[in-house]
């Protein structure tokens, strides 16, 4: 397990995710928000929505992929 953190800094999570796959593990990038709310699915479903917020004017959130009709889709404020 101590060559895991040096391999993480090696590469770049594409290539570190084609090394996986192409030795069959299972995985998948662990986006930050900036790369969440630019993500094309993301976007073309409209699943960012903003809330007010005490310690920042609006926050982004993203809401459920799934839905069923009648549901309002937001979530309270905390």
């Amino acid at each position: 397990m101590a060559i895991l953190p040096g391999l993480f800094l090696e590469g770049h999570c594409r290539e570190l995710l084609e090394r996986l796959e192409n030795t069959g593990v299972p995985s998948a990038p662990v986006n930050h928000f900036e790369q969440v709310f630019a993500d094309p699915h993301v976007r073309s479903r409209s699943l960012e929505f903003k809330i007010e917020h005490p310690f920042q004017k609006l926050l982004s959130l993203i809401r459920k992929a799934l839905t069923f009709s009648g549901q309002a889709g937001q979530v309270p404020p905390p």
